[in-house]
């Protein structure tokens, strides 16, 4: 017989040490955190939920994508009502950059940004984020915002599959494993650049990027495109220059870039 133990996490470790109020949700496994709190948010679950999971078996990516969610990982949704739809595109870097600046903090490692939703450690992928939304015109109350982080805290033990083998990494080993830490700290700052205090999230972003200043491919609809990135503009979409001059600014969609 095979006894699998799934880590949970320290909710009342982490309730004492949120400076904002939460309501936490624990699940040992769910198919996806996100789609979770979207159903509980469209029975009324109030604001500032946290629904947390130590594995997803259908985790989402961005578009189609799928997001290996084994155990050994930390898989966070957060709920925030009566979001200002005119800002909901922001939300995603805002999320990225509260991330960056928590690994960094927790870990002390040098966690840069891959324009948008990424955050990279040395070369490899440790987080990444999805955002979902519902908005009613007509009724305020019911307008919601959710944003799923992924985070890679150790090595899964079946190790990753070998499409992701190269690109994936995580922060931890299993004795140093601070992930109640981490989810303050990211939970926090998420929480207080929604609430308006984002402070230097415009420029840290932009400080850490690793996609600013570089050679890209612009994934399209109508084909794939080489361009550089020139700028990250004040709400957080790239600007890129194409290989005949002309420009382009990004608003969502995903670009590669060479790692180093």
């Amino acid at each position: 017989m095979i006894i699998t133990v799934i880590r949970m996490f320290n909710t009342v470790e982490i309730k004492k040490g949120l400076k904002n109020e939460f309501k936490i949700i624990q699940l040992s496994e769910t198919e996806s955190t996100n789609d979770a709190l979207a159903n509980l948010a469209r029975c009324n679950e109030q604001s500032k939920t946290m629904l947390i999971a130590s594995k997803q078996t259908k985790g989402k990516g961005r578009g189609e994508h799928s997001f290996y969610s084994p155990e050994g990982g930390l898989y966070m949704s957060l709920l925030y009502r009566k979001y200002d739809y005119k800002a909901i595109e922001t939300v995603t870097a805002l999320a990225a950059c509260a991330v960056c600046r928590a690994i960094r903090k927790v870990t002390g490692k040098k966690a840069r940004i891959k324009w948008i939703n990424d955050v990279f450690v040395n070369t490899k992928k440790v987080c990444g984020i999805l955002t979902r939304s519902e908005f009613s015109a007509d009724d305020k109350d019911s307008q919601w915002v959710i944003v799923g982080i992924g985070i890679n805290l150790t090595k899964p033990e079946q190790g990753f599959p070998e499409e992701i083998a190269d690109i994936a990494g995580y922060l931890f080993d299993s004795t140093s494993c601070k992930a109640e830490e981490l989810i303050c700290e990211i939970t926090d700052t998420l929480t207080d650049y929604l609430s308006g205090k984002k402070n230097d999230a415009l420029e840290y972003y932009r400080k850490h990027s690793l996609t600013l200043s570089e050679k890209v491919v612009v994934k399209s609809p109508n084909g794939d495109y080489a361009a550089f990135a020139k700028s990250i503009e004040d709400d957080f979409s790239l600007r890129c220059i194409k290989e005949d001059g002309s420009e382009v600014v990004l608003h969502s969609g995903e670009v590669s870039v060479k790692i180093c």
